[in-house]
Parts: structure tokens; C-alpha cells; sequence
């Protein structure tokens, strides 16, 4: 999938080889790759709103589940949506937690 995002115009910015993990950059978009099985996909989003006033915008609409976790590699707040499906969103990375950073 890197190689093909790379075909796409998409070049690596953020990469945790420990981790099978790297943040792939566009002009406007930012991809997020993270090793997992083949049957497993999720989307994950990324955001530069404080996680709080998210989570509490989340929680007024009735999303009493919404909640903040600090991951190993920052901050990020899970949801359940309407299907029934977990939705996370990422808080941007100020701290690199140790991964290399790709000029």
C-alpha cells in the first residue's frame, strides 16, 4: 500500500518501523498507514481540534461513549458511531513519541 501511495503522489512524513507504521503525506490529504491482518481495516482520522471540546460536542449529540486515551503514541478519542462501528480521531502529533520524522 506504501509503494502505491507513493505512485499516487504520497510521500512518507512520520515512520515507526517498530510499530509497522507511517503517516504518508499529500498536497492536501494525510494518510495514516498501521500494519494489520488481512481481514481488518478501520479509518482513522486526524484532527488539531482539542480532543475535549470534540469529546464534548460528541457527548451533547448523545455519544455518551466518546472518551480520550493517551496511546503510547499520543492522544486520541474513541467512538462509537450509529452503525455500531468504533471510530477513532487521532489528536496531530506535537511529539514525535520517539518516531522519525522524514524531511
Amino acid at each position: 500500500m506504501r509503494r502505491f501511495l507513493e505512485l499516487l503522489g504520497f510521500e512518507a512524513h512520520i515512520i515507526s518501523e517498530e510499530h509497522g507504521w507511517v503517516e504518508m503525506r499529500g498536497d492536501v490529504s494525510i494518510i495514516n498507514l498501521h500494519g494489520a491482518d488481512r481481514e481488518e481495516s478501520s479509518v482513522v482520522f486526524d484532527t488539531d481540534e482539542p480532543l475535549e471540546s470534540l469529546q464534548k460536542r460528541l457527548q451533547d449529540a448523545g455519544f455518551s461513549d466518546a472518551h480520550i486515551t493517551d496511546e503510547a503514541w499520543g492522544r486520541m478519542l474513541e467512538v462509537t458511531d450509529p452503525q455500531g462501528e468504533s471510530v477513532w480521531i487521532n489528536e496531530r502529533m506535537n511529539d514525535t513519541y520517539g518516531y522519525r520524522v522524514v524531511d
